[in-house]
């Protein structure tokens, strides 16, 4: 979506303005969307770099930041449900 439009500027076809207007609409709303998850994903960012299991995590192929947010989140909880607290 990043690319979208000068990729289309560089194809040799034209595309009729109701296309063009529908796609701006898309990428208007895909920009939105960007402006509201950046918040969230730079604590997710942040916390990753501060947690070495997360670095360790991230050292296996194809795990990002998001999955090993997701990982260590689920070991914390299966440890506070192996506390002396919860049957």
């Amino acid at each position: 979506m990043k690319r979208l439009f000068s990729w289309l500027g560089m194809q040799k076809v034209s595309l009729c303005p109701a296309i063009i207007g529908e796609l701006q609409v898309m990428h208007d709303h895909y920009c939105y969307l960007n402006e509201k998850i950046a918040p969230p994903d730079a604590k997710i960012i942040k916390q990753v770099k501060e947690s070495s299991r997360c670095q360790l995590l991230k050292t296996v192929p194809a795990i990002g930041d998001m999955t090993a947010s997701q990982q260590n989140a689920l070991s914390c909880t299966q440890k506070i449900k192996k506390g002396p607290l919860i049957d």
